[in-house]
């Protein structure tokens, strides 16, 4: 059974994100449930608090118990990743946090956590989609936090091409190495520089426009509201031009067939309704 892990984002801000997820998992015909009784991952405390961090993130890990867990956050996935890796190879580690856990009976947990890249990559190869995204160029924006972590990941941290490669699956024309590709999105330099975190953004929106990119798809709720939500700030602090973007999530379930609400496009603040008359 596959647990989905919805992490904070998803659940008090970037609400499109679960109602996209959830009807195109239903859409799919795939069973999945809640992981119940989730917290924190731990990725904002592990700087401050690196054990509260590890406790968190293998917490999650526990509840999920045997199922597979989709996480749909970039820092979540690389939390739970990181977590796992550090209990299966430093002893100490996984000692302590052991005896964390059982103060609430539970057990060091060994579920394979799945990015969604790769848990879509895997389901969508063997189906067709309703309506092929035919006409439109995209471009993927892999989030810094999905190719980064413990070795193996589920792509090359440096040459990626699964997120392409399910973009193309979807019928779309995939611009696979434009400029600026793998750049940050600024999101985490924020709370430290606002100026500079605007000016990576920035520089991402007009580099997908030099492109040609017709709309930016990423799998990151940071990525997401640095690139859709502040977009008309960056507008008007930078001057650059409006992209369309979108969730993954998003673009699977047009290729789909879902309606705009199932897939709560009416939350972007990016101008996807161009993108949408396009799609007839």
């Amino acid at each position: 059974m596959l647990s989905v892990y919805w992490g904070c984002y998803s659940s008090t801000k970037q609400y499109c994100i679960e109602v996209s997820t959830r009807n195109v998992l239903k859409a799919l015909g795939l069973g999945f449930v809640d992981l119940e009784g989730w917290s924190c991952c731990g990725n904002p405390l592990k700087g401050i608090n690196p054990k509260l961090w590890l406790y968190l993130a293998s917490r999650n890990l526990a509840l999920a118990g045997g199922n597979e867990i989709l996480a749909v956050c970039n820092g979540c996935y690389l939390s739970l990743k990181e977590a796992q890796h550090l209990a299966e190879t430093r002893k100490e580690a996984a000692e302590w946090v052991g005896r964390a856990l059982e103060a609430e009976g539970l057990g060091l947990g060994k579920p394979r956590v799945v990015h969604p890249i790769e848990f879509f990559h895997e389901v969508l190869s063997s189906k067709d989609v309703a309506k092929p995204l035919k006409g439109l160029r995209l471009g993927a924006h892999y989030g810094c936090h999905s190719l980064r972590g413990p070795s193996p990941g589920f792509d090359s941290p440096t040459s990626p091409s699964m997120f392409e490669d399910v973009l193309e699956l979807l019928g779309a024309e995939v611009a696979r190495d434009y400029d600026g590709r793998l750049d940050c999105c600024g999101a985490t330099l924020m709370a430290a520089d606002p100026e500079v975190g605007f000016a990576i953004a920035s520089s991402k929106l007009s580099r997908a426009k030099e492109a040609g990119l017709q709309c930016i798809v990423t799998p990151c709720p940071y990525c997401f509201e640095m690139l859709d939500s502040r977009q008309e700030t960056l507008a008007q602090l930078k001057g650059v031009p409006n992209v369309p973007v979108l969730l993954l999530q998003q673009a699977i379930g047009l290729a789909m067939g879902l309606g705009r609400k199932e897939l709560g496009l009416n939350f972007n603040m990016s101008p996807v309704e161009d993108l949408l008359e396009g799609l007839g």
